[in-house]
């Protein structure tokens, strides 16, 4: 409401700016080892340099050497 009755943004009546930049993430698409890996360096050469990504099976980082 203060806002709109003085015109000014919220950021601005808390003080103003803190910071000059936010670090953006992505969140990784794929399914599988292999599709993350990839999904993450066209994130990186994109310049990202955080990502995010949902829980998944711990059996796409296992090695297909293990025994």
């Amino acid at each position: 409401m203060k806002g709109k009755h003085y015109g000014a943004p919220v950021w601005d009546l808390l003080g103003g700016r803190v910071r000059e930049k936010v670090r953006a993430m992505v969140l990784l698409e794929g399914s599988g080892r292999d599709a993350l890996v990839a999904s993450a360096q066209r994130a990186k050469a994109e310049g990202f340099t955080a990502i995010k990504l949902t829980p998944f099976p711990s059996e796409w980082w296992r090695s297909d050497t293990r025994t």
